[in-house]
């Protein structure tokens, strides 16, 4: 199936901290992905130092997405009850603040001033929903012994398969989308076939009366001279049916529209059989090409209409292309 590279999903895994005076607290696991040329993952977990649990986090999107710029958001919260009681550590407050004022002097600062928003995000400060979620103490509370793979099984996992299920009902939705726009594509191709005949037809009227024109101005300026020998006269025949040839070859795009039709139906068949976006971006420039030469071939304004046609609709699956993984 296609999928896209916008989604979303999210899973709380209750846990409990060890001790006595164990807390009950979730682990809510959010992850967002947006459309990106290459795979590029961005993580918050509640340390930066969590290497080991970096890594396998890491390794667990790379074998469910290919593209995408995902974000995932690890987070330790308190369960509503405990949240409520928010407690407020003066000492350790006081503390870091006589520590910033000594620093600052050291430093020879001018201003030795901490904000209250400062203060209360530092570890220790806050005991409750705001301190408990940002302290890495209580995560390693919650999870002393459990190895960084169990983690990821328990609270990631489950939330990156919601992240695939919303990529793939994405996918369905741009699916129908771009089959609709090769639906109006192969209508304007079928109008161009029909065009063809007529157009090499008069692609041959307009060049045998530039030529009927051309011989009678030779005529004119000949006059009453010597007549030309056979010899010159035949030279002069066989280039002009020679120039008739490379003109209307020149004006045929047959061949275009054929190397056209093949890569509609290329693309279609990839859609459903390997719908890869780097296959289907590729796929989509050569198209472009075909039109590009078969406006260029053309002198008709009919078959201009339909190719200026044809070039809005691939710019609206080019759009579309961007959030295929």
């Amino acid at each position: 199936m296609i999928e896209s590279m916008t989604g979303f999903g999210e899973h709380r895994l209750r846990v409990l901290s060890q001790g006595p005076q164990g807390k009950t607290r979730s682990l809510h696991c959010r992850v967002r992905s947006v459309n990106h040329r290459f795979l590029d993952v961005k993580l918050k977990l509640p340390r930066t130092d969590l290497m080991t649990l970096d890594g396998a986090v890491r390794k667990k999107l790379s074998e469910l997405f290919k593209r995408g710029a995902v974000e995932v958001t690890l987070a330790l919260e308190d369960s509503a009850a405990e949240t409520a009681d928010v407690r407020v550590n003066a000492a350790a407050a006081e503390s870091y603040a006589k520590a910033a004022r000594q620093l600052a002097k050291k430093l020879k600062l001018k201003s030795s001033q901490v904000s209250l928003d400062a203060l209360l995000r530092l570890p220790g400060v806050v005991d409750g929903a705001g301190g408990s979620s940002a302290n890495g103490n209580a995560f390693d509370d919650a999870f002393a012994g459990v190895a960084p793979e169990e983690i990821v099984a328990r609270a990631v996992a489950p939330a990156l398969q919601e992240l695939k299920k919303t990529r793939l009902a994405e996918g369905a939705k741009l699916k129908a989308i771009l089959i609709g726009h090769l639906d109006e594509m192969a209508i304007h191709l079928e109008a161009l076939k029909r065009l063809e005949q007529p157009e090499k037809e008069r692609a041959r009227a307009l060049l045998m009366e530039r030529a009927q024109e051309t011989l009678k101005l030779l005529e004119s300026a000949r006059g009453s001279g010597p007549a030309p020998s056979a010899t010159a006269s035949s030279d002069f025949a066989a280039r002009l049916r020679e120039e008739a040839v490379f003109w209307i070859e020149r004006r045929d795009f047959a061949e275009e529209r054929a190397r056209l039709e093949m890569h509609l139906a290329e693309f279609r068949r990839l859609l459903t059989a390997d719908p890869s976006g780097r296959k289907l971006e590729f796929i989509q420039q050569e198209i472009l090409r075909e039109i590009n030469t078969l406006g260029t071939k053309s002198q008709s304004t009919a078959i201009t209409t339909h190719t200026v046609e044809l070039k809005t609709i691939l710019e609206r699956i080019r759009e579309q292309l961007a959030n295929v993984e």
